[in-house]
């Protein structure tokens, strides 16, 4: 009787490929966005600082207050995600260090770091972790979180 059973010295070039697989994105950034740590819009109200382990945005001119949503006392209002879900940064300023290339983002485009991106429009300024999904927007009379 003969058996076609393999034995244990299967060459490695029969074996499946051990490279890593890439990580899948629950929200990759548009193919399109550019690589850049601190961006702003053209309205320059709004600016980002993109990192190796958060997204964190700054707004200077809002109405949050007055609509009802919960706003920062100091001159700006900060709000930051990483891992998990966004939460407020109040105190805290996202608008670069003085000498650092600040890259305008055009309405309806898109920055990105690693793990993060920010997308522009006249309606605000959205920013998200890739691999949760997890961000905000931000814009003139509010902000939201998801």
């Amino acid at each position: 009787m003969t058996s076609d059973l393999r034995s244990d010295s299967t060459p490695d070039s029969d074996l499946p490929d051990k490279k890593e697989t890439p990580k899948q994105l629950a929200s990759p950034a548009p193919r399109t966005a550019v690589y850049a740590d601190l961006v702003d819009t053209p309205s320059e109200n709004i600016s980002c600082e993109l990192y190796e382990n958060s997204v964190s945005c700054s707004i200077l001119t809002r109405t949050y207050k007055e609509n009802g949503q919960q706003d920062c006392s100091s001159r700006l209002f900060s709000i930051t995600v990483s891992h998990s879900r966004p939460t407020l940064a109040c105190g805290e300023e996202f608008l670069g260090v003085p000498g650092q290339h600040v890259t305008r983002l055009q309405y309806g485009s898109s920055a990105r770091s690693e793990k993060y991106a920010c997308t522009s429009r006249t309606t605000g300024m959205t920013c998200w972790n890739q691999e949760t999904g997890h961000g905000f927007t931000i814009y003139r009379e509010g902000y939201d979180t998801f």
